[in-house]
């Protein structure tokens, strides 16, 4: 750790806010999809500018993407501090401790988690 990162700590762990964790992790679980979409969008969009001014693409996935995605696993799938909320989430998740409803109206804290899972698994595809 570099002498200027500040130390991070939870201060309550799950069972003392429920909910609060259940809304960030929520909110987590669409952010790392909403990223995910869009870089998908963002590279489609720059091979169709590539198209326009007749310029070859030659490969599936261009140097944009490949960059695009380098900066999505360093900046916010390993992001620490989401890291230790998701940790903490994930604990109290297997230790059967978690609140099991839907959180945001649509998925339940388990569907948040696979659907976590399943970017982060992808992450390593990525690299």
């Amino acid at each position: 750790m570099r002498a200027s990162e500040p130390i991070l700590k939870l201060n309550k762990r799950y069972e003392d806010a429920p909910e609060s964790y259940n809304g960030v992790y929520a909110k987590i679980s669409n952010y790392f999809d909403l990223f995910k979409k869009n870089t998908i969008q963002l590279e489609r969009i720059f091979n169709q500018l590539m198209l326009l001014f007749n310029l070859a693409v030659d490969r599936d996935k261009t140097i944009f993407d490949l960059q695009h995605y380098v900066l999505y696993n360093q900046e916010v799938i390993d992001n620490k501090a989401l890291g230790m909320i998701m940790e903490e989430v994930e604990r109290a998740l297997f230790q059967g401790l978690a609140v099991e409803h839907e959180i945001d109206g649509q998925e339940t804290l388990r569907q948040h988690y696979d659907k976590i899972q399943r970017i982060i698994k992808k992450k390593y595809k990525q690299s």
